[in-house]
């Protein structure tokens, strides 16, 4: 009696590919649900994910949210901005606003300046800076603003009136308001009231393709800060930050939360605790860098800011004829399952051989061919939105120990779900092929058809079915390791194993139920179909289930050899006929299905002239074609011998040895003797004269003789000498 399973053996047992891959379509499936309410909850706009939110990682690179930060070299910044000039367009980058906002210009011209760049002062102001290099047509300006004040809005009117306005502007202030506020909360008021008078212009000016970015206060050291900065803390810039935030949420700038992030986690490194240090510079140029050269540099690597390109004709062509085959798969799916759920089943048609006794064409139907482009066509979609698409958020890869091992515990976590051995037992008879070279390419097809594996070693036996030129020329093109086990069945010891299983089963079922002989394969067939859906291991798998991750269905096997009855459509019978025909079951197919059934006789009742019929349940009749003795042919080396046994009197013997066939007679006579003598099989004694030695026929030469016939022989040499 089989005890009852525990919990743990269950959850064991449910560890398997198949469920692995199960596992891994719902993870997919949950990613892309939880990216699909990521992109309805914060847009799908990557230039606001690079503008808005990020975070350090490793050695304190910047990770933007989202999307992956391309690092710009000098080279890389020169050959974007020549890029641009090419095409005629001219770049005017200007930075407006306070002392923090000018080391933010510092910054972007200390990764800009070549030797052939000028910087200016203009003579209007001191603090206004210019940075001009003609060859990249690139202008860098600093207006000095550090109130949001008439002045401030005036020049913003000012850029609208000009022929083309700035490509970017980069403003921000408040540091100095803070200052001078003395912590008065009108002076919020105040700040909040003047920034809505730069709503309008900033609107027309973003109608114009500008673009325009308010950079948000960044925190401060108060430990580094020096008296005349006492009144800025954290708390006011806090403030000021959420006046300027709601204000500018009803304008078309872009609010430039990251900058404050970057700032925030480097805080430490400020060298007077109010300005940002050198690497906190850098980490915002490449933003600003990243936000204007990506779209025009075409990167494919989910880079921030890179708009997806556009499709082609071949492109569009190949997606509408996938999608009409993944539409036409499932209305065929659909066909199929409605077919199910009302007991009906669906026909599958085979492709007739024109030769008559030849086996039918084996082709695939419509269902399998559109099911094979549908899978492709969705494996493609996949692949595309994850590579050419920011639908999957992508960020830059950092090492560090965590990344490292998440892999490396990947791949050993499949190794335990595809390493399980399987035993599934695939019968292909030698006489179904034309030569070993065509059996071994349908079994490696069939591998990595329906496992998507690939062989890696063969090991054999020292038959001489495997050792010949076209197998090992073969395996050397496709790359797998020969391993030959001569004389050693114990190398070999789980396949000989299965042999003599197979075999002694099969030997056992056509004894049985007295099935002929010459249906040996069919038996051997039937016993590697059933062993196939038992179960051996210790996780209760069937090979099967093991091989295909299917559980094989198990209400149509029947006992092997029994009465079948063959239905008889109207169009084969009279009207008073019987309506079916006894046939004898004999094997099935892979597809869970009666295969075949024998009409004909039992082995004691055969008749040799008749050949028997194989008829499929679809009705096609096939002359028997596996191991028929018929068909054998004897050996060449007795092709020019007659092998005609005849009557012979007393003087037939004389007539042997002097007729026209003496020479023959009389090497075969030799033949025997030279082979009795080798093998000692008696003693030559002298002739009793006495005793007559007499036959009733001749001897052909070319039967093998049983031992009271070679008695016979002797004494006829005897007499003869």
């Amino acid at each position: 009696m089989i005890s009852e399973k525990s919990s743990i053996e269950k959850i064991i047992e449910e560890i398997n590919s198949t469920n692995a891959k199960k596992v891994a379509a719902l993870l997919v499936i949950a990613f892309a649900c939880y990216h699909e309410f990521l992109h309805i909850r914060y847009g799908s706009n990557s230039c606001s994910w690079l503008l808005s939110d990020g975070r350090y990682k490793g050695d304190k690179q910047w990770q933007p949210y989202g999307c992956m930060l391309h690092h710009y070299s000098k080279i890389d910044t020169r050959r974007c901005l020549r890029y641009i000039a090419y095409y005629g367009k001219n770049t005017h980058f200007v930075f407006i606003g306070d002392s923090r906002i000018k080391t933010l210009y510092e910054g972007f011209i200390g990764h800009l300046k070549q030797d052939d760049a000028t910087t200016a002062k203009p003579e209007n102001t001191e603090h206004n800076l210019i940075h001009i290099d003609r060859t990249l047509k690139l202008t860098v300006e600093f207006k000095w603003f550090p109130y949001i004040s008439k002045s401030m809005v005036d020049q913003f009117r000012n850029w609208l009136v000009l022929e083309k306005p700035p490509s970017v502007i980069v403003a921000g202030c408040g540091l100095w308001s803070i200052k001078t506020s003395n912590g008065s909360e009108a002076i919020i008021q105040e700040y909040s009231l003047n920034l809505t008078r730069l709503v309008q212009p900033i609107d027309h000016l973003r109608e114009r393709k500008s673009t325009i970015l308010w950079a948000l206060q960044e925190p401060v050291n108060t430990n580094k800060i020096s008296s005349e900065y006492q009144m800025v803390t954290n708390e006011y810039i806090d403030l000021y930050n959420e006046a300027a935030a709601e204000v500018l949420s009803y304008s078309s700038a872009e609010v430039w939360w990251s900058a404050r992030l970057v700032a925030s986690g480097m805080v430490s490194e400020s060298p007077d605790g109010i300005h940002l240090a050198s690497r906190p510079l850098q980490h915002d140029t490449q933003i600003l860098l990243n936000m204007y050269c990506n779209d025009y540099m075409n990167f494919n690597d989910g880079s921030c800011c890179s708009s997806a390109e556009s499709y082609t004709i071949l492109q569009l062509v190949t997606f509408s004829i996938l999608a009409v085959c993944v539409v036409v798969m499932v209305i065929m799916f659909l066909y199929r399952w409605l077919h199910q759920l009302k007991g009906r089943s669906v026909q599958e048609y085979i492709l007739l051989s024109e030769v008559e006794g030849a086996a039918p064409h084996e082709v695939g139907d419509h269902y399998t061919l559109f099911k094979a482009l549908s899978t492709m066509a969705i494996i493609m979609a996949y692949f595309i939105i994850c590579d050419r698409t920011n639908f999957f958020m992508k960020e830059n890869k950092y090492y560090s120990e965590f990344s490292f091992w998440i892999p490396v515990g990947y791949v050993f976590t499949l190794g335990f779900f595809f390493t399980e051995n399987s035993k599934y037992t695939k019968v292909l008879h030698p006489d179904q092929m034309n030569e070993w070279k065509g059996w071994m390419q349908e079994f490696d097809a069939l591998v990595t058809n329906q496992q998507g594996k690939s062989m890696k070693v063969l090991r054999v036996g020292r038959g001489a079915e495997f050792l010949n030129e076209n197998l090992k020329t073969y395996l050397k093109k496709k790359g797998i390791r020969l391993e030959e086990a001569p004389y050693t069945p114990q190398q070999n010891r789980k396949i000989e194993r299965d042999n003599r299983t197979i075999m002694e089963s099969a030997r056992s079922m056509l004894a049985k139920k007295n099935v002929p002989l010459f249906l040996w394969a069919e038996a051997v067939n039937t016993a590697v179909y059933v062993r196939n859906r038992a179960c051996f291991n210790r996780k209760k798998l069937s090979p099967y289930e093991s091989w295909t991750g299917k559980r094989p269905k198990l209400s149509h096997p029947k006992i092997f050899g029994v009465e079948a009855f063959k239905h008889m459509p109207d169009q084969f019978r009279r009207k008073l006929e019987s309506k079916s025909k006894i046939m004898t079951l004999v094997g099935y197919q892979d597809h869970e299905i009666i295969d075949c059934m024998i009409q004909g006789l039992r082995r004691e009742e055969q008749d040799a002239n008749e050949p028997n019929e194989i008829i499929t349940t679809e009705g096609t009749t096939l002359k028997e074609r596996l191991r028929d003795r018929k068909k054998l042919k004897k050996p060449l080396r007795y092709e020019e011998f007659e092998a005609n046994v005849v009557g012979c009197e007393s003087n037939c013997y004389q007539q042997a040895v002097t007729g026209p066939d003496s020479e023959k007679w009389r090497r075969a006579i030799q033949e025997e003797l030279e082979v009795h003598e080798k093998n000692e099989t008696w003693t030559i004694v002298p002739r009793n004269e006495t005793k007559v030695i007499g036959f009733s026929r001749s001897i052909p030469p070319v039967q093998r003789l049983n031992s009271r016939q070679d008695c016979v022989q002797e004494g006829l040499i005897n007499n003869m000498e």
